[in-house]
C-alpha cells in the first residue's frame, strides 16, 4: 500500500523525533492493546504511554494515535473489514530491509500491546505469539542488510544473509515437512530477489492475521481500567508528581516467551535466530530435519 495512503507519511510526519520507538512498533503496540480493548480516548493513550516510559507527545501526533486507533479497533471488530487490516508499513518502493525492520518493530509492538491488556493467550493463541515472537527476533545486520539489497551471484555464497532471507519462508509453517514442496514450488523460477520478495509477503500476510484472529472472540475492557493503569488519574498533569515514578519498561512478554528466567536472555535470543534461521534454510533447499 502507497505511503501516502496507509498513512505512513502522516505517522513520519506527526512522531518524527517525538517518539522513543519506530512508528511501526508504535502502532503494533496501539494494535495489541485494540485486539482486547475498546479504544480510549486522547488522554487515556497519553497517559498509557507515559507510564511505560514514553516521552509525552505533542497533541497533534496524540490526536493522530486516537484516530488511527478508532479506525483500527472498528475495523477488527467488524465480521468482514477486519480482514482488509494492514500493519503499519513502508510501501514496497522502501528497500527491503527497511520493510522487515519495520515488520520486526510491529511485531514487537504487538506483543507489547497485547502483554499490556492483562489478558490469557488461549490455547490455539501460543503458537501464533511464538511465531510472531520469531518475526520479531530476527536479525538483519549489515551484511544481511546487503543481501537483501544486492544479491549477485558473486554474494551467493554468503550463507548468513541467505539465511536470514530464507527465515522468512518458516515462520508462521511451524517448519511443517508438508510445507516443503508448496515452498519449492512456489519459488521455483525466481529469480532471488523476486524469492525474497515472495518470503517477506508471505510473512506479512501471517503478521496481519494475527491480531484479526486475536481479536474474535474476547470480552472488551477499557484501557484505563487495566492493572497498569490502576489508581492513575488519568486527568492529571503528566509527569512525576506526588511520589508516583515513572515505569522505565515493560517485558509484556516475559510469561510467554519459552526461556527460563535466569538465563542470559542475548544469548538464548542468539542462539534461537541461529536455530530459526538454519531450519528456515534447510527447509529452503529441501534437506529434512535429522
Amino acid at each position: 500500500m502507497d505511503d501516502f495512503v496507509s498513512g505512513w507519511q502522516d505517522w513520519q510526519s506527526a512522531f518524527d523525533d517525538k517518539c522513543d520507538v519506530s512508528i511501526s512498533e508504535l502502532h503494533g503496540l496501539m494494535t495489541g492493546v485494540l485486539t482486547v480493548c475498546d479504544a480510549p480516548t486522547a488522554a487515556v493513550w497519553q497517559a498509557l504511554l507515559v507510564e511505560l516510559g514514553f516521552s509525552e507527545l505533542d497533541a497533534s501526533a496524540i490526536e493522530l494515535l486516537t484516530e488511527e486507533a478508532e479506525d483500527v479497533a472498528a475495523q477488527l471488530m467488524d465480521g468482514e473489514e477486519r480482514y482488509q487490516f494492514s500493519p503499519l508499513l513502508p510501501d514496497d518502493e522502501h528497500a527491503l530491509n527497511e520493510r522487515l525492520m519495520a515488520l520486526k518493530d510491529w511485531a514487537n509492538g504487538f506483543m507489547t500491546g497485547f502483554g499490556m491488556t492483562d489478558s490469557a493467550l488461549r490455547p490455539d493463541e501460543r503458537g501464533l505469539f511464538g511465531d510472531l515472537a520469531k518475526v520479531g527476533a530476527l536479525a538483519v545486520t549489515v551484511t544481511e542488510a546487503a543481501a537483501f539489497e544486492d544479491w549477485t551471484d558473486d554474494n551467493a555464497d554468503d550463507e548468513d544473509g541467505w539465511h536470514a532471507t530464507a527465515a522468512f519462508t518458516d515462520i508462521g509453517g511451524n517448519g511443517a515437512d508438508d510445507t516443503t514442496e508448496d515452498t519449492d514450488d512456489e519459488l521455483a523460477g525466481l529469480d532471488d530477489n523476486a524469492r525474497m520478495e515472495l518470503a517477506y509477503m508471505e510473512l506479512l500476510e501471517f503478521v496481519r492475521m494475527v491480531p484479526v484472529s486475536v481479536t474474535q472472540g474476547r470480552v472488551r475492557k477499557a484501557v484505563d481500567k487495566l492493572p497498569l493503569l490502576a489508581g492513575f488519574a488519568v486527568d492529571r498533569p503528566i509527569g512525576l508528581q506526588g511520589g508516583h515514578s515513572q515505569q522505565a519498561n515493560v517485558d509484556a512478554m516475559a510469561d510467554w516467551l519459552p526461556d527460563d528466567d535466569e538465563q542470559d536472555w542475548q544469548a538464548q535470543k542468539d542462539a534461537n535466530d541461529a536455530r530459526i534461521a538454519k531450519l528456515a534454510y534447510d527447509a529452503t533447499v529441501g534437506k529434512r530435519p535429522s
